[in-house]
């Protein structure tokens, strides 16, 4: 994929772009992917981390052609000395209690390479599901059976059953299906060659096979800020990005025609928009008294 990815900031910059994705993971290269099928969109991503697409600790699930024992971590062992995580780029968030009395720590990983999270995860695999009831409110025009014609089995993400022979399995489905429920979760692993699908085997790959020119991915790059510029009316547009060169500590910015659109998970984004000033100013006011107080987006307090 070395025709869109890319590390040299000089060739990301050879261009014009439409349209800038912070965020190359799960649904940065999804929505990267798509977008470049109009051939009129130029569309760059940035991504902080590197690409790992042919690393086998990624990619491999079948263990055919590397030891499993060696893709495992043991600096990352638990408290009772078990490999915990693998040894591919990833963000260590920990979130500590506010209590004083309270020193339990929450540990979240984040994928820090080319695929996200999705390339770090455990590949579980299930339809989306709606944890509140449906109301005219939230689905206004939709009705349940309104995209039937539209469900497959045949799309990007290669899916398959769970192939692990536990002959605890059966006994414990018998007991604990009832009061809770309990399935045998589908994986997105091909079954054909035990590869992970994510969203560089089941997206980014699919652009470049069709040669589309008009997408560039540039990685090992961090970005700073968003900033917004005057967009006539009083309102606030998102032109510019700026990032640095994680290897070089070289500073850049690009800009966008038609927009910004910001990937990068549940934890990253809600920090790259207040480093943009576009939170709620309460949230680190107490660290930087003057941060968030530039843009103001209720929606998202």
């Amino acid at each position: 994929m070395s025709s869109i990815i890319t590390t040299s900031l000089q060739t990301f910059l050879e261009r014009d772009y439409d349209i800038i994705i912070i965020g190359g993971g799960t649904a940065g290269l999804a929505l990267a992917s798509r977008l470049s099928e109009v051939p009129a969109l130029t569309i760059g991503v940035i991504e902080a981390g590197p690409d790992k697409s042919e690393d086998p600790r990624c990619y491999h699930w079948g263990f055919k052609s590397t030891v499993q024992e060696n893709l495992l971590d043991p600096s990352a062992a638990d408290g009772n000395g078990k490999e915990r995580v693998l040894t591919l780029p990833r963000y260590d968030l920990v979130s500590m209690s506010s209590s004083t009395n309270d020193t339990n720590a929450f540990y979240f990983l984040s994928g820090k390479l080319l695929g996200g999270t999705s390339g770090i995860n455990s590949m579980e695999w299930m339809k989306t599901e709606s944890f509140t009831p449906q109301t005219t409110v939230s689905f206004p025009d939709l009705d349940k059976n309104a995209l039937k014609d539209i469900n497959g089995f045949e799309g990007p993400v290669k899916t398959s059953q769970n192939w692990y022979p536990l002959t605890v399995l059966p006994p414990l489905i018998t007991i604990v299906r009832k009061p809770l429920g309990l399935q045998n979760m589908k994986r997105s692993i091909d079954p054909s060659d035990s590869t992970r699908y994510y969203s560089v085997s089941s997206y980014l790959r699919k652009a470049k096979e069709a040669k589309r020119e008009n997408l560039s991915v540039l990685i090992g790059a961090v970005v700073s800020r968003i900033v917004l510029e005057d967009g006539g009316d009083g309102d606030l547009v998102a032109k510019r990005v700026e990032f640095v060169i994680s290897e070089s500590g070289e500073k850049a910015e690009v800009r966008a025609a038609k927009g910004v659109v910001v990937c990068t998970g549940a934890y990253q984004t809600p920090q790259i928009l207040e480093l943009s000033g576009m939170l709620h100013p309460c949230s680190l006011s107490s660290l930087t008294p003057g941060l968030g107080k530039q843009h103001k987006l209720p929606r998202l307090q």
